[in-house]
């Protein structure tokens, strides 16, 4: 069989035994860099807010992070399709490390949320590692690693809240950004020694530069926005005037990208049924199952007086995240495998039909707190991780092998805008009725925790009906050899 243009460059065998294992453990140690980045500075916000004085000022070390994570998840996902992923990778956590660095040495609070959005390059390593899987492991493998290196995410996540809590209770909440410096720093050691060095798409022309200077300013004016509508509202001038520059900048691009002979990002990728499909299931799980652990947060600090809530104290309640944690990250290799097995779109259903369930019961069973850490961890988080790793591979079975990275990075930016929109939608919703607290305050009323619920179980009943319309790829006929997956279908390595 002639080799696809989109395969030319690849190993001519694909590794096998435990050298695969060898190659997902070394981008797992890639992807927990990124969790433990995003999250270990959760952990230091409230002495932060103490030290500077300025909610808000110090809300963009959280910000900041958060919009250039965003954006590079696609540009530095594309550039790494185009100039090797094994070389944007070690410049994504080489970027990291000085970006920490820099947060570590600085007490004044700008050159602190510079290093911070230096950081957020790290939002991208996940999309390149997706790639760099599809590049070089068995297609029948392949499924399995992405569950994986979706789980290494929540592991880094989870570690980054612990350690990160560790460092501020000892009195040094400057250490969390030495040690994401270490951790990032370790992690480009272990890369640059151990993963393959790849290939690099073959290419004539100039590279599309102008797609990624219309890309990242509207998306991030989009995510801006959507981020503060709850604090500024919806008419005000902030909101509107960067809701208005990110629609025309993002309409300006998707025109510029669709004529351009050879897009930086390429909008006709998502317009195909099988891709556009999974980033509407994306929105869907986004906007509603995606909003779990902040929702969690709330509800089980919620004091039991008001009639709905279980009046934890915000240590206890965190506390309680880690079962969900534990359960999500051991299922997320358990819905890689079934992914393999039974089909993307067997996963993404199951999915959304766990969380429309679980949510449903917490409508109904909401008082006793063995029930409902049972129903988060069982219900919502087995959902969630079927969602993650169902959604990404049913994007990474159609792209073609030279758009892997862009694809998973653009769906990346979905997740994050939808995310920003649910959580609004979430906190408006509770603040719509209020009970007042005798010792000052006010707490959202029952009806509001019943009506998110609902809403969420709602989003995914409807996002079944979405995960219905996914097709897997049809197989090439093969022997019970490895494979490597070429735009969408398995061809004999």
């Amino acid at each position: 069989m002639p080799e696809h243009p989109a395969n030319q460059g690849l190993p001519s065998a694909a590794p096998t035994g435990a050298k695969w294992l060898m190659l997902v453990a070394v981008l797992v140690v890639a992807d927990i860099t990124s969790g433990v980045e995003a999250m270990m500075i959760y952990a230091a916000m409230k002495t932060l807010i103490t030290i500077y004085g300025d909610a808000g000022s110090v809300g963009w070390l959280i910000t900041g992070y958060l919009l250039v994570a965003a954006a590079s998840a696609a540009i530095c996902g594309r550039l790494g399709d185009i100039y090797g992923r094994k070389r944007m990778i070690l410049v994504v956590l080489g970027v990291a490390v000085i970006g920490s660095l820099i947060s570590a040495m600085s007490q004044w609070l700008p050159i602190m949320v510079l290093g911070r959005a230096m950081q957020g390059m790290a939002g991208a390593l996940m999309p390149l590692s997706f790639g760099l899987a599809r590049e070089v492991l068995p297609a029948k493998k392949l499924p399995l690693a992405i569950g994986l290196l979706y789980a290494a995410g929540a592991i880094g996540a989870t570690a980054g809240l612990v350690l990160g809590g560790v460092l501020v209770d000892a009195g040094i909440w400057h250490s969390v950004f030495i040690v994401s410096a270490g951790v990032a720093g370790f992690a480009f050691l272990i890369v640059a020694i151990a993963l393959p060095r790849g290939r690099k798409a073959a290419r004539q022309d100039k590279i599309d530069k102008l797609g990624g200077i219309l890309f990242v300013p509207a998306v991030a004016a989009l995510l801006l926005a959507m981020s503060n509508i709850r604090h500024w509202g919806l008419v005000d001038m902030r909101t509107l005037g960067l809701l208005a520059s990110g629609t025309a900048l993002l309409l300006i691009w998707v025109r510029h990208e669709w004529r351009h002979p050879d897009p930086l990002i390429d909008v006709r990728l998502f317009m195909q049924p099988q891709v556009k499909t999974a980033m509407g299931c994306m929105a869907f799980f986004a906007f509603g199952a995606a909003q779990v652990t902040q929702l969690q947060m709330l509800f089980l600090q919620q004091p039991v007086w008001t009639g709905i809530g279980l009046g934890l104290s915000a240590t206890f309640a965190g506390l309680l995240k880690l079962p969900a944690n534990v359960v999500g990250t051991v299922m997320a290799p358990v819905s890689g495998y079934f992914a393999g097995t039974r089909g993307n779109r067997f996963v993404v259903m199951a999915g959304f039909a766990f969380n429309a369930g679980a949510w449903f019961l917490l409508t109904q069973f909401n008082t006793d707190l063995v029930v409902v850490v049972a129903l988060i961890a069982f219900g919502c988080m087995t959902g969630n991780a079927l969602l993650g790793v169902g959604i990404y591979n049913a994007v990474i079975s159609a792209a073609p092998l030279d758009r892997t990275s862009e694809a998973s990075g653009v769906v990346s930016v979905v997740r994050a805008l939808f995310h920003a929109i649910g959580a609004q939608v979430m906190m408006v919703i509770l603040a719509s009725s209020t009970m007042a607290d005798p010792a000052g305050g006010t707490h959202p009323a029952p009806v509001t925790f019943l009506t998110v619920f609902g809403m969420i179980s709602a989003v995914s009943l409807v996002g079944i009906a979405m995960a219905s319309r996914l097709r897997t790829p049809p197989r090439a006929p093969s022997d019970n050899s490895d494979e490597t997956i070429v735009s969408g279908m398995p061809t004999p390595a």
